[in-house]
């Protein structure tokens, strides 16, 4: 996802293709799956035959989050940033 050039001028960047992708693709590469399929309590025997507490509820919590994660891609959170129209640091 994260191209690089060495050399006094390189460093590191996001190419075309790359600005194409969305942050589902960031957090599984990180992360992996587990958000999007995970207990909400982390608990391994949860499922929908044995449910925990919270089974249900985060049920439709992981789906909004991979919902939104999937449709955002890194070249408009980027824009988003340069424009000034969303932060992800204090100033």
């Amino acid at each position: 996802m994260v191209q690089s050039s060495k050399g006094p001028n390189g460093g590191f960047y996001i190419d075309e293709a790359g600005q194409k992708k969305t942050l589902i693709d960031i957090v599984r590469a990180v992360d992996g799956d587990n958000i999007f399929t995970g207990c909400g309590l982390g608990l391994k025997n949860c499922s929908e035959i044995k449910p925990c507490p919270l089974h249900n509820e985060f049920k439709l919590i992981r789906s909004k989050i991979q919902m939104t994660l999937s449709s955002a891609t890194i070249g408009a959170f980027n824009e988003s940033l340069n424009l000034g129209l969303s932060f992800i640091k204090e100033r």
